[in-house]
């Protein structure tokens, strides 16, 4: 993020949140809490209620968190969590929505409607990912970002091989 001048940038994590190296970060503009499942049982335990405890410690007092789709067990964790710390949560389906509308994405939430061409990324997971950074860069007052803007990101959006682009505020 030093070599490419950027007015915010996504930092992900790593297993999970309680422990994670991103913790550092002690106030992040915003959280994103993306679909809980049984994946690395080994360090985050055996349940997806103990892996949703350890995910949700990268909730903070004050810092908004993007709550994507979650099993009833997990989001209830997530509230409790967030309650705790005093961290307010946009959850998907009430505060945001992503879906498939026919060969694109169309997203919802409280400052409108935005029609989308499907993410350049592939799988059906990435519209709740693009919907998550979207319903983020909203809740941080970036509305004014335009379908057109958002739409180039979806079809930009790559691994690896490609750099980044830096996301500036229009």
């Amino acid at each position: 993020f030093a070599r490419t001048a950027t007015d915010i940038a996504p930092i992900e994590t790593g297993l999970g949140g309680r422990f994670d190296a991103t913790n550092v970060v002690e106030r992040p503009a915003a959280t994103v809490i993306t679909p809980i499942s049984l994946d690395h049982m080994a360090f985050l335990g055996p349940t997806v209620d103990q892996i949703a405890f350890e995910k949700a410690g990268i909730l903070k007092p004050g810092v908004p968190c993007i709550l994507c789709p979650q099993t009833p067990d997990a989001e209830t964790v997530i509230r409790r969590r967030a309650d705790a710390v005093g961290a307010p949560i946009k959850a998907w389906p009430n505060d945001w929505r992503a879906s498939r509308d026919g060969d694109g994405v169309l997203y919802e939430d409280w400052a409108g409607r935005l029609r989308l061409p499907m993410p350049s990324l592939k799988g059906d997971h990435q519209i709740d990912n693009a919907g998550a950074a979207i319903a983020a860069l909203r809740t941080l007052g970036w509305a004014a970002i335009g379908e057109t803007a958002v739409a180039t990101g979806l079809r930009r959006a790559a691994w690896g091989d490609r750099p980044a682009r830096g996301l500036r505020r229009p």
